[in-house]
């Protein structure tokens, strides 16, 4: 799918949406999903009028940062049949 989008796989370093047919990345991608999700979280879709440079910076900011906010696993999770359906393998 990457490739049919003119991307790379083995030169991404972010997070990538391709939702209906566009490439959505960084802080766009990340709220795109976020509107999805249950309740409060698609509030933060409003943050799409903030422009996407200021967006991506704080993006990117919060990537680099993400273990020291949200903490590491040693071990990754193993999602049941009903998530591991909605991934492409």
């Amino acid at each position: 799918m990457l490739q049919e989008h003119g991307l790379h796989p083995s030169q991404l370093d972010t997070f990538i949406l391709i939702e209906e047919g566009q490439v959505y990345s960084r802080s766009t991608a990340a709220l795109r999903v976020v509107k999805r999700l249950n309740k409060p979280w698609p509030v933060l879709y409003a943050c799409t009028l903030i422009p996407v440079p200021i967006r991506d910076r704080l993006y990117n900011l919060v990537a680099k940062h993400r273990y020291k906010l949200f903490g590491k696993r040693e071990t990754c999770i193993v999602p049941g049949s009903d998530v591991r359906e909605r991934f492409i393998s």
